[in-house]
């Protein structure tokens, strides 16, 4: 089958999207990838048997503008829909796979007159990852997003136009809950593909000796992902100075900043607290480095506040830290609750009380036996449940039933 997937991000890199695809070629299918371009990479190329196609933004200020436009308040890219219409004529492409909710306007047309299936991706909850996104903006911005597009725009967008696809992937049970319940859809059109990891390929990288080196003797806390207000990362900082005063030789390591603004908040916060020695601030790391970080680690965390986004979603770290049979902290969010208390992995804590996340480390720390069997539980479980074979299955099953 010849799929058109659609990915309003620069490609490569994203974990999801290259997982799905390298399980559709592995069948058999042609995949074909619409991307935005960053102004580096090739217009058009193959990546590991993907034909990426770069879509340059548009040019002038009154195209930009009319993009604008349209999408504020029809919710469609103009530019983005006739390059979907080109493609799908050129490739002569058999159904359409979009990723987000944000561009399920943009290709819906262009699939329905052509008669092929349209499946709708949504990696998150997106009205309420925006409300939560918005929400650490200055007000100015706050202000002028919630006039031009509040959520509830948003919501009855999701609401809409989720019943004109043909089928739904969600990431969680939780999430497929929310498109049945709030959306009205029906229960056997959204599939949930969980953001697993595919064991055989994620073992076969190489661990960096000399990162492990630098590390070694030290008690090794961990959150590797994105990093803002939301993440719960700031409660970690604040629980620092508690465990240094019982584990004097910890080091907690914060892997993932884009945003300078509040780097620098959480460093200066670090510094107050007297615990900046004992942190690190790390950028944006290459895959490839993860399991490295994830190897020398002690505990790893997953600390996001709950929210009605978190507690619709699950992201891709908790089950590479499980993989890698590392015991797991993590905030009392729904679906990371339920996992960690299924396989029985970790500790839920508050992501607003520090002192309830010192405890946790606390507990792991002076228990050898315990983390060994959170560690030995969690890869069980991935190995068991929990992992991209089981999950690629199901994506495969959906392309061979809506054939």
């Amino acid at each position: 089958m010849r799929i058109l997937m659609v990915l309003d991000k620069v490609y490569p890199h994203d974990i999801r999207v290259e997982k799905e695809s390298r399980a559709l070629l592995n069948e058999g299918n042609e995949i074909y990838l619409l991307s935005a371009y960053d102004g580096e990479k090739l217009e058009e190329e193959n990546i590991k048997g993907v034909k990426v196609i770069r879509i340059k933004p548009v040019k002038g200020v009154f195209n930009r503008f009319k993009n604008w436009l349209y999408f504020t308040f029809l919710f469609i890219y103009p530019s983005w829909r006739k390059e979907v219409e080109k493609n799908i004529e050129k490739y002569n492409i058999e159904a359409v796979h979009v990723h987000d909710l944000k561009m399920v306007k943009t290709c819906l047309k262009p699939a329905l007159d052509k008669n092929i299936p349209i499946i709708a991706d949504l990696h998150e909850n997106f009205p309420e990852a925006l409300r939560v996104w918005r929400s650490t903006r200055p007000f100015i911005r706050r202000l002028s997003a919630s006039l031009v597009s509040p959520i509830w725009r948003w919501k009855r967008l999701e609401r809409g136009i989720l019943q004109k696809v043909d089928k739904i992937i969600t990431v969680i049970e939780e999430g497929k809950d929310h498109y049945v319940r709030d959306c009205k859809i029906k229960e056997n059109k959204v599939i949930v593909v969980m953001n697993t990891e595919d064991l055989e390929y994620f073992n076969k990288i190489e661990i960096d000796n000399k990162i492990l080196e630098k590390y070694k003797g030290d008690f090794i806390l961990t959150y590797i992902g994105g990093i803002a207000k939301h993440r719960g990362v700031e409660s970690l900082i604040r629980a620092m100075p508690l465990i240094l005063n019982k584990i004097s030789k910890c080091r907690l390591l914060l892997i993932g900043f884009e945003d300078k603004h509040y780097l620098d908040k959480l460093v200066n916060l670090s510094k107050k607290l007297g615990v900046s020695d004992s942190i690190e601030f790390i950028e944006w790391i290459n895959f490839k480095l993860v399991p490295t970080y994830i190897s020398l680690s002690d505990i790893c965390f997953v600390p996001h506040l709950p929210s009605e986004h978190t507690n619709t979603t699950i992201p891709h770290k908790l089950f590479q830290y499980m993989t890698f049979g590392k015991p797991v902290i993590v905030s009392d969010a729904v679906p990371l609750k339920r996992i960690i208390e299924e396989c029985q992995c970790g500790i839920t804590v508050n992501p607003y009380n520090y002192r309830e996340i010192a405890e946790a480390v606390f507990k792991i720390y002076s228990d050898k036996k315990l983390a060994e069997d959170y560690g030995r539980n969690g890869r069980k479980t991935v190995e068991e449940k929990y992992n991209w074979s089981i999950e690629a299955n199901k994506l495969i099953s959906l392309y061979k039933n809506i054939r």
